[in-house]
C-alpha cells in the first residue's frame, strides 16, 4: 500500500502504537493473558473468536482473519519497523482491577505486569502524553477502535 498510495517504500514511514485505557491490556505477553485473560476480556470487551469465552492469548498475536486484527499479528508489526508505547497510569488502573483476584496485591500485579510486557515495547507515564505530543516530532496521530456510544461519527 505504501508504494502505490503514498509514493514511498516500507522504510521511508514508523508506527508507534500508544495502547491506553482499556487497550493497556493488548500491550502484555501471552502469558499475562492467560494467566488474566477473564478480567483482560471484560477489560478490553474481546473475546474468543466464535466462542465468546475469554481469551487466553494476546487478541493481537491470533492469525487468523476471523479475529479483530485480521490477522495483522504483533509480530508483524513489529517486522515492519513498529514500535509500542503502554501507558504506565493505566497499567496501575489495570494492577489495581486485578488485584480483586485473591492472592496478590495491586502493588504485585503492578510489577509482574511491567516485567510481561511485549517485545519492541516501552512504559511512558501517560499514553495521553505519547499520543498527543506525536506531532511535535513530525508524527501524524491516527486513532483506531470501536467508537463509544457517545462518540458521534
Amino acid at each position: 500500500m505504501h508504494q502505490g498510495e503514498f509514493g514511498g517504500e516500507g522504510d521511508d514511514y514508523a508506527l508507534i502504537v500508544c495502547f491506553r485505557h482499556a487497550a493497556t491490556a493488548l500491550g502484555h505477553t501471552d502469558a499475562m493473558w492467560q494467566k488474566f485473560g477473564e478480567v483482560f476480556s471484560r477489560v478490553t470487551k474481546l473475546s474468543a473468536p466464535r466462542e465468546g469465552s475469554p481469551l487466553e492469548v494476546n487478541p493481537l498475536n491470533l492469525e487468523n482473519t476471523n479475529s479483530d486484527n485480521i490477522g495483522n499479528t504483533l509480530g508483524h508489526a513489529r517486522s515492519r519497523g513498529a514500535r509500542f508505547a503502554i501507558c504506565n497510569r493505566a497499567t496501575h488502573s489495570v494492577s489495581r482491577r486485578l488485584s480483586a483476584v485473591p492472592g496478590q496485591s495491586a502493588a504485585g500485579h503492578y510489577a509482574e505486569l511491567i516485567q510481561e510486557n511485549i517485545s519492541m515495547s516501552q512504559f511512558v507515564p501517560a499514553g495521553v502524553m505519547a499520543a498527543t505530543r506525536s506531532p511535535e516530532n513530525r508524527y501524524s496521530l491516527l486513532y483506531a477502535g470501536k467508537p463509544n456510544a457517545r462518540d458521534k461519527m
